[in-house]
């Protein structure tokens, strides 16, 4: 993976890391994730198990949007983190 793409993903993720899934939330932060999940969606690769798992987290995230607090789009968006988590432990104890 590219630095800048690097980049995006990491800024992405910090700010999965700031979602409050209860509460209303500034549309500034809405439209920064949203921005960060289309740049993910289109400069990550899906040619590897972290790529695909990068790509999903960002199309769940994209998805929040439209209902930040429903508790099955919020689920699915802990789910998708988690598959990527695991992915990233992995192929880091590889």
């Amino acid at each position: 993976m590219k630095r800048g793409t690097r980049d995006v993903v990491r800024a992405f993720l910090d700010e999965l890391g700031t979602v409050p899934f209860t509460e209303d939330e500034p549309l500034y932060r809405i439209g920064r994730r949203q921005l960060l999940a289309e740049m993910v969606l289109a400069e990550v690769r899906d040619d590897d198990l972290e790529g695909m798992a990068l790509r999903s987290l960002a199309e769940v995230a994209r998805e929040q949007r439209l209902s930040p607090t429903d508790l099955e789009v919020v689920g699915r968006l802990i789910a998708a983190r988690r598959a990527h988590l695991d992915v990233v432990k992995g192929s880091s104890t590889s």
